[in-house]
């Protein structure tokens, strides 16, 4: 609630309206119904800070925004949007094809803080990237589990000319076995579009207490990455209290990178989101008869190790290998 400087008046049959500026607030309204708008003197609406930094080097370079935003469970999100948003495009592009590399923060009051990164690709000069900070404070702001209000945002981005989306072609090991505790080297062949094919080499290291056997091996896009989680588990797809809320929003794999993952064939099971892993054939199917279904998922598959590696593409597409490891002194 604030006085206000009217400058203008636009007129209209359907819907006239003023065009004004406020001189400084001191009050809030807390009801806006039609037969009158009714507030209280002396208190403030509560706020929270967004602080932007956008770089585009083809365009304005660096620039810095701080915004206060309305901390309303319905509003609040839709009002962080506008101020991202509209960041990116006061940088230098407000559409056409660009790239938007970011990272950002969000601090709640209960003391729980979400840091991130992720990459999009878009034909609207980045700002899918704000739409998308926008919707997991929407889930937050709203969840059913619990009241949780943001106490900061902090976001940064880099803007560049769309680049190219890079398809995976093929992958080969460098041995066709290997010892407990070795390191797994692969290359992974790339496609560009339009440009020549590019050799990527990725290291794993392998637990040294790895068992004999063969693991399969995954070189994998964002997309595929972002699968295997509920394929192995199907019980991470379901958030059942704002601890899993927080985890499924904390996940994240940006879209320039490739994923190599190493995964066992050993079964487990999920009992109200707590994963046992590796146990036997008569456990797992005790486990399932004495446990309700709608609690109760069959793991298969644990990660034993995963490298990633950063690109100027967006990754498309994913190839299965199989790796043989045993130890030393046998055939």
């Amino acid at each position: 609630m604030a006085p206000a400087r009217i400058h203008s008046i636009v007129r209209s049959v359907a819907r006239p309206f003023k065009l004004g500026e406020s001189l400084g607030q001191f009050g809030a309204i807390r009801q806006d119904r039609l037969p009158a708008v009714g507030g209280i003197l002396g208190t403030f609406a509560p706020m929270f800070p967004v602080h932007v930094i956008v770089e585009d080097t083809e365009y304005r370079g660096r620039r810095e925004f701080n915004f206060r935003v309305w901390a309303d469970k319905e509003w609040g999100p839709s009002l962080a949007m506008i101020a991202l948003t509209e960041s990116l495009a006061a940088a230098g592009r407000s559409g056409g094809e660009a790239a938007v590399e970011f990272a950002y923060s969000i601090a709640l009051d209960d003391g729980t803080t979400i840091s991130k990164a992720d990459y999009f690709v878009d034909s609207y000069g980045g700002g899918t990237a704000g739409v998308a900070v926008a919707a997991e404070l929407g889930m937050l702001m709203t969840n059913p589990f619990k009241k949780v209000m943001p106490q900061l945002i902090d976001f940064s981005a880099q803007v560049h000319g769309r680049f190219p989306e890079a398809q995976i072609l093929a992958a080969s090991l460098d041995k066709r076995s290997y010892r407990p505790g070795e390191t797994v080297t692969l290359t992974v062949e790339i496609q560009p579009y339009r440009r020549p094919v590019e050799k990527k080499k990725i290291n794993i290291s392998l637990p040294p207490e790895l068992p004999d056997g063969t693991y399969e091996l995954a070189v994998a896009d964002a997309a595929a990455r972002d699968a295997m989680e509920y394929v192995r588990n199907p019980a991470k797809r379901e958030i059942k209290d704002y601890a899993s809320l927080i985890a499924r929003v904390r996940q994240s794999f940006p879209r320039n990178r490739l994923y190599v993952v190493m995964l066992d064939a050993d079964t487990g099971s999920d009992i109200r989101g707590q994963e046992l892993s590796r146990l036997p054939a008569s456990v797992i199917s005790t486990l399932e008869s004495s446990t309700e279904p709608t609690h109760y998922a069959s793991v298969r598959g644990n990660f034993i190790a995963e490298q990633k590696i950063e690109t100027h593409f967006e990754i498309a597409g994913q190839i299965r290998l199989s790796a043989k490891v045993q130890k030393a002194g046998r055939d």
